[in-house]
Formats: structure tokens, sequence, C-alpha cells
């Protein structure tokens, strides 16, 4: 009986927890980003701002140097993850809070039980990002700007197609609604493969059956045989 493989679908050097924890759960994995990441360069005005603001949230680490060489060494900063958190100590800072789930709707929520009063805030983020965080922080004086491009380039695309081709994976593991709807844009000329799909929080989960699929949460994948 073929064993269970799972496709990993962050960029590579971000898949050692997730790859630790499927392999614990008895899968196979295979590594195959669905992302390149371009960084913007840094307007005069966005410099102003990253020194001005009193409150940075970084949902990813990507943006993390480049803007906090910038930032003033009294600004508080509040993280998605662990590995978001690591990126912000090797820059020289320490994080001021730091999210209890890997979610956006977790770091929101909590963040503002913690942090009810009305302060200046800063997000850099992608130009795929929806503008949930703005609508939940609307309470806040929050400002956001584009740090980076999030974009799926044409050899992964490539890569894909081979790896459905060859119909060795069971499973698709996603950390975002964009590399869902990269997946699907290639998966929709293979979908007679059956494939489980795994999502790291609700908000990936809602965007995959949104488009008619199932999906189940990373916190609910049991160990198999």
């Amino acid at each position: 009986m073929k064993k269970a493989c799972i496709l990993l679908t962050r960029l590579a050097d971000l898949n050692e927890v997730d790859q630790a924890f499927f392999i614990a759960k008895g899968y196979q994995t295979q590594i195959l980003p669905l992302t390149e990441i371009s960084l913007r360069k840094l307007s005069a005005n966005e410099i102003a701002e990253i020194k001005a603001t009193q409150w940075l949230f970084f949902t990813s680490q990507v943006p993390v140097e480049s803007v906090l060489k910038h930032a003033q060494s009294s600004v508080k900063i509040a993280v998605i993850g662990q590995k978001t958190a690591q990126a912000v100590i090797n820059a020289g800072f320490t994080p001021t809070f730091i999210s209890p789930k890997e979610t956006k709707e977790m770091l929101l929520t909590t963040w503002q039980k913690a942090y009810p009063k009305k302060i200046r805030i800063l997000y850099p983020k992608s130009q795929l990002a929806d503008n949930n965080v703005e609508k939940m922080l609307a309470n806040y004086e929050v400002q956001s700007f584009i740090a980076y491009d999030n974009l799926f380039p044409l050899t992964s695309q490539k890569k894909l197609e081979k790896v459905l081709e060859t119909k060795k994976i069971t499973a698709v593991y996603f950390t975002s609604p964009s590399a869902w709807r990269r997946f699907i844009k290639v998966y929709k000329n293979y979908s007679a493969l059956p494939l489980q799909f795994v999502a790291i929080g609700e908000t990936t989960k809602k965007a995959i059956e949104k488009a008619g699929y199932t999906a189940r949460l990373k916190s609910d994948v049991e160990k198999i045989d």
C-alpha cells in the first residue's frame, strides 16, 4: 500500500517545522514552494511612517529585516508566530507580542484584548494581502503599505504539473489563500486525482471550501499508519 505523501507549499526554508509535524503523523513529505518573494524599495514616506509608528505588525517574516533597519529602538512589535519572532530577534529587536496561534485572526483578537487603547500601528504586507487586518484594527490608528510582492513563477507552475502527473502525492498543505489559488489554477486540469487538503488556519480553510472543496485544519490532522 502506498504511503500517504503530503505536498508542502511554503518557501523552501520555512518548511522545517511543518515537515517534522507531518512526518510524526506518518506522512512522507515533498516540498514545492508556490511562491517567489520580491522585496520592494521603501519610499521616503514609508520610512518616515516606520520611524513614527508606536507598533509594527508582522504577519510574515519576509519584510522584517528591511523594515526594522529603519525602526526606532522603542517601537513595539507584534508577530504572527515563532519564526517571525526569530526574524525580529535576528534583526536586533525583541517582539512585544507573539500570537498564541499562527493565524492573523488569533494575532489580532488576542492582541486587542491585551492592548485596548487607541494607538498608532503600521502593517507592512504583500500585494496579495486583503484588508482584514486594517478592518479588525479599525478602532486604532492603523496604516499599511506594500513591502513585498508575492509571485507565482512559471517554473513553479511547471513543477507542480509534473508532481500532479506522477500521482504520488495524496495530500497538500496550504498556509495561505494565495497558495491555494495558485494550486487550484493548475489542479483544475488534474482534478481526477483525488487529494486531501490541509489548511494552516480558518482563513485558508474557508478559501478552499469557497471553491467547492473540503479541507481540514492542520490541528485536526491525526496520526496515520
